[in-house]
């Protein structure tokens, strides 16, 4: 009863407004008061309505008005923001932007800078809405800044969060896990469930684009639960279900992909809430028996899915399905039914633009046509792919410039300064005076404290390169006493990287390829003058050797003792290096594996043989502390013998700088 009386309450209030905005009297101080009080509710009825979106806006457009009318700025850009969500919702993109527009001219002449950020934010969902990544990048950028500023954890989150978004599209797969990791971070501070089981949800997708499917499953697993537990639209769970069948059949392995998608299937009601997702779960289903070799009458199959994306004009789910039944024509070798379906494939999936499905299409009309027709495909392919290659990394160096200059919200700032500035009185100058000068000071004493431990570092790097030289030396003076023809090859091998050494240590950082080239230099005189043995560098696909900059002469100590006390001249003895990210300790992580005596057995004869401890593992020692300072990451080391071989595995953990 009494939740009946408010509504009738609201809409008299309404029909007061509605009468106030297309009359030309004045309104009373009264109907004013209404006004100020009613307008939050009533933009929330309104969005609640079963009514069609038409009629929605059209009720928006008269509190529009209403709203506009008003004196006080703060209160107006409140309302403006409520209004904007019923806008945005009700598919009025232009009018949300608008809005935006204005509440940040509104927030900028108050002073009001949290009110800046939400404006912000908005205009970056409006252009992320209509495909302008950049420009969405740029907004969300800008309003993190403001957010930062304010400690606001959940907004910040926000916006960490749609960053992440904006870069997986664009296959900034590493920035776009760095942004969602921070999203996290600042989310779970608020224990915001909707934000954070979508940054999981983000980040297992990153995971599986990158290849890292164990992680993707953890964290698309940590999303269902999430949403589960914050028992709210819970339907998304059914895309995070065929999210985890996909990564399944990228596993091959079709039984748990078919259980995941089976169960999205009956999810919550799935075919009548959501017929999209449903479609796609169908055709997904289908894909995997098929693949796992399933017996069934799969052209019929893969059509229900495909009159469903037809009827809701779902031109992705169209390309998916049409590709796979042309993938099922090729398969049993029916060439002119697998090219047909594979150039309606193609076109559908050109409409839109669907790249993923553009480049599945092309390359399987490459294998059904012969040569002379296949070759047109191949090139538009590798076209295609040079393309979206280039536009990817010009995103992301765009990116890079908004993250580093962001020149326009610098002068935004700026001109807020300024007008409080303004305001303030010769005293608060002082104080302003007062806390540049201290930030001047502060800054000198940063950077000489920089300076010193640069230097530092640079005397560590010293001690460690006699160290080296004494055991190259030793390897001439013996090819020398042999009289052996391979004396000046080595010294000319050696005279080469001894000038990488050298160039190396006068720099603070050096790229993962400079130093990997080094390491692979000596590893060769060693080999082929000194002990034999087979060695073997991998290098994580993921990783960009020439943008990676690491600190010099942290990997040779390792495999100078691995090869000095390690190996015995054995026949099969062999040292692996591998390389890879560890994105969350934010470091690069070294593996450096012999099968020699083993790391025990190591210890007890230098410690028979000398009884102190290695000059070189002590300078690395304080090396990794002062980068561990330097840096905050867990820069450091640990040597332990592996079971399997009998040999010595050293995992380093070494701090990173991007070139870019």
């Amino acid at each position: 009863m009494r939740h009946t009386f408010f509504k009738l309450r609201v809409w008299v209030v309404f029909l007061l407004i509605s009468v106030f905005v297309f009359s030309c009297t004045k309104n009373t101080d009264s109907e004013s008061q209404i006004e100020k009080n009613e307008i939050w509710d009533l933009i929330n009825n309104i969005r609640k309505e079963n009514i069609t979106k038409s009629k929605k806006s059209h009720k928006y457009d008269s509190l529009y008005s209403v709203i506009n009318k008003l004196d006080e700025d703060t209160l107006k850009k409140k309302y403006l923001l409520r209004l904007a969500v019923g806008y945005n919702e009700s598919g009025g993109l232009e009018k949300f932007f608008t809005i935006n527009k204005e509440v940040r001219g509104l927030a900028t002449r108050i002073q009001d800078s949290l009110g800046i950020g939400q404006a912000y934010y908005n205009i970056g969902l409006y252009y992320a809405l209509t495909d302008k990544i950049d420009s969405a990048y740029v907004y969300y950028y800008k309003s993190s800044k403001l957010y930062t500023r304010f400690g606001n954890n959940l907004r910040l989150g926000r916006a960490y969060l749609a960053m992440g978004i904006m870069q997986k599209h664009v296959r900034d797969f590493v920035g776009a896990e760095s942004n969602t990791i921070k999203a996290i971070h600042h989310l779970e501070k608020v224990e915001n469930m909707r934000y954070l089981a979508s940054s999981y949800n983000n980040l297992g997708l990153i995971s599986r684009q990158l290849g890292n499917h164990g992680e993707a499953i953890k964290n698309l697993e940590k999303a269902f639960e999430l949403r589960e537990k914050y028992k709210k639209n819970t339907i998304v769970n059914a895309s995070t279900l065929n999210n985890l069948g996909l990564i399944y059949i990228d596993e091959n392995d079709f039984s748990k992909a078919i259980d995941f998608f089976s169960k999205g299937l009956v999810y919550d009601s799935l075919q009548y809430k959501r017929p999209e997702t449903y479609a796609h779960l169908l055709d997904n289903l289908t894909y995997a028996r098929f693949l796992s070799g399933e017996k069934a009458n799969y052209p019929a199959l893969f059509r229900k899915p495909l009159r469903i994306c037809d009827s809701l004009n779902d031109l992705i789910g169209q390309a998916s399905s049409t590709g796979r039944i042309a993938e099922y024509y090729f398969k049993n070798e029916e060439l002119d039914s697998a090219n047909y379906y594979s150039k309606n494939a193609l076109r559908i999936s050109k409409s839109m633009p669907y790249n993923r499905g553009v480049l599945e299409s092309l390359l399987l009309l490459t294998e059904i046509n012969e040569p002379k027709e296949a070759l047109g495909y191949s090139k538009e392919y590798i076209r295609i792919t040079d393309s979206l290659q280039k536009a990817e990394k010009r995103f992301q160096d765009q990116f890079a410039r908004i993250r580093f200059g962001a020149e326009e919200l610098e002068q935004e700032n700026v001109k807020v300064s300024k007008q409080r500035a303004w305001l303030f009185n010769v005293v608060i100058g002082m104080g302003v005076l007062g806390v540049l000068g201290y930030i001047v000071y502060y800054q000198r004493k940063l950077k000489y404290q920089y300076k010193a431990s640069n230097l530092e570092q640079r005397l560590l790097r010293s001690q460690l390169n006699p160290h080296f030289l004494f055991n190259a030396l030793n390897s001439v003076s013996g090819l020398v006493q042999k009289k052996s023809d391979e004396t000046i090859p080595y010294i000319s091998k050696l005279g080469e990287l001894l000038r990488s050494i050298l160039e190396n240590s006068r720099e603070e950082f050096i790229s993962l390829e400079e130093e990997l080239d080094t390491i692979a230099t000596y590893l060769e005189l060693q080999s082929n003058f000194s002990k034999k043995f087979a060695f073997d560098i991998q290098v994580g696909k993921d990783l960009n050797k020439e943008e990676l900059l690491i600190p010099p002469m942290f990997l040779q100590p390792f495999i100078e003792n691995a090869i000095d006390h390690g190996f015995k001249g054995h026949e099969d003895e062999k040292i692996t290096i591998t390389v890879v990210q560890k994105s969350k300790d934010q470091v690069l992580y070294f593996s450096i594996e012999d099968n020699g005596i083993g790391y025990s057995n190591t210890m007890k004869n230098k410690k028979h043989a000398f009884g102190h401890q290695s000059l070189s593992g002590t300078i690395l020692k304080e090396r990794l502390e002062l980068y561990a300072r330097t840096f905050k990451k867990k820069a450091r080391y640990v040597i332990e013998d592996v079971a399997s071989n009998g040999g010595t595995r050293v995992h380093l953990y070494l701090p990173y700088l991007l070139d870019v």
